[in-house]
């Protein structure tokens, strides 16, 4: 897909520096279950992501803010902890559980439309709406859970490869 779109960032001396800060990363906390890929994106956006496998892209835009090797490497270790930590498994079945209690509401919704014949639709429609909410809410949290487990390992995984643990918090700061 990124390849095929052109935002693949086809440079290998910029993508083995990324693979050689990433991988000092990873063989700092043993353990990682596979070793992963780094690759530049051609997007001025400030982000990186993790996807399944262990492909870690960062985009051109973070690179760029970034005024130290430390601070490039307090974003991969983010993402690397995204991925040794499973949070893409993770989430699918955290989606997977909201969508059966999001399906439990609404049987539970038609059930009490039907059993109060004069309130029915309104019943039914706070009951979608309620289901909805709570679907979103699992959603927001179990994110949020995720990015501060994240941060909490990736410092420690900076730590543990030698870089500047304080850059975490300067690159935080700037990205605000």
């Amino acid at each position: 897909g990124l390849r095929l779109s052109g935002g693949f960032r086809n440079d290998p001396a910029g993508n083995g520096y990324l693979n050689e800060r990433g991988n000092r990363l990873v063989a700092a906390i043993p353990g990682a279950p596979f070793e992963c890929e780094f690759f530049a994106v051609n997007d001025s956006s400030i982000n990186a992501f993790a996807l399944p496998g262990g492909y870690i892209g960062i985009n051109t835009g973070l690179i760029l803010l970034c005024q130290s090797e430390s601070e490039l490497a307090s974003g991969l270790a983010h993402e690397i902890s995204h991925v040794t930590q499973h949070h893409i498994a993770r989430s699918v079945s955290k989606q997977k559980d909201a969508l059966l209690a999001t399906l439990a509401a609404l049987a539970a919704a038609v059930v009490a439309g039907r059993s109060n014949a004069s309130n029915s639709g309104q019943m039914t429609q706070a009951a979608i709406a309620s289901a909805q909410g709570m679907a979103i809410q699992m959603q927001i949290n179990f994110t949020r859970q995720n990015e501060q487990e994240a941060d909490r390992i990736g410092f420690q995984r900076l730590d543990a490869a030698g870089f500047d643990v304080t850059a975490m918090a300067t690159l935080m700061e700037r990205l605000q």
